[in-house]
């Protein structure tokens, strides 16, 4: 039986009502989740961050019911923003191994990296200028998602991406609470990046400290040497 155009109305705004309250309800079921992440990555040792960021990236999507998730990462300027966490829910297919943001999207790239967030609810939603992005996920999925630029201080590392194979809404007060969650996988991912230029800085120091003594072991060397032939002159 067909409802009248009132009873509809009706039915709609009472339809939109219970998913507004259900996504304000995750969203504040989110922030136990947040509060964990933030202690766990806070205490994590440098060449613990990898492993522990992928194991979170997997609890954010189960606690969102969420089914793919990934970090594009920039190893320097001008280097690709290649993936380098991941994480998928089975039976869903996971990114290839190897994936470069840049060829999946210039133009969704080129916003992200300048430090805007995008979401999309489904394919439709993408702007025209975002054809290759809208094109990739027709393909290959998922149908909605939400991107966050990786910013540490005033640089943009790289790219958060979580997302699910069917259509979802995104509420305000989650991708909120998302980019904070995206911002303590950025400052855990400068912390390890800044250890390990570190180590590098301490290394070549030990190496050219070594260097050095060589040198002054040689040179010490060639004048014990030398002494005897100069004593029996």
């Amino acid at each position: 039986m067909r409802l009248s155009p009132d009873r509809e109305s009706l039915r709609a705004v009472r339809d939109s009502g219970a998913i507004t309250s259900r996504l304000r309800e995750e969203a504040e079921r989110f922030e136990s989740v947040l509060a964990d992440l933030s202690r766990a990555l806070a205490r994590v040792a440098g060449p613990e961050v990898d492993r522990e960021i992928e194991k979170w990236l997997g609890r954010i999507c189960n606690a969102l019911d969420l089914d793919r998730s990934g970090i594009f990462e920039r190893s320097a300027p001008g280097r690709p923003v290649s993936l380098t966490h991941r994480w998928v829910k089975e039976p869903f297919p996971a990114d290839p191994a190897v994936l470069v943001a840049n060829d999946i999207s210039k133009s969704a790239l080129a916003k992200i990296m300048a430090g805007e967030a995008l979401t999309f609810s489904r394919p439709s939603d993408l702007p025209l200028e975002m054809e290759d992005l809208k094109r990739w996920v027709e393909t290959h999925g998922p149908k909605a998602g939400a991107f966050f630029p990786l910013v540490a201080g005033d640089q943009v590392l790289g790219i958060a991406a979580f997302g699910k194979f069917r259509e979802r809404q995104w509420s305000r007060e989650l991708l909120q609470r998302l980019g904070l969650a995206v911002s303590i996988f950025a400052s855990a991912i400068e912390r390890k990046r800044a250890e390990q230029s570190l180590q590098r800085v301490e290394a070549e120091l030990m190496a050219a400290s070594r260097r050095t003594l060589v040198g002054e072991l040689a040179a010490s060397i060639a004048r014990e040497v030398n002494q005897p032939l100069r004593d029996t002159e």
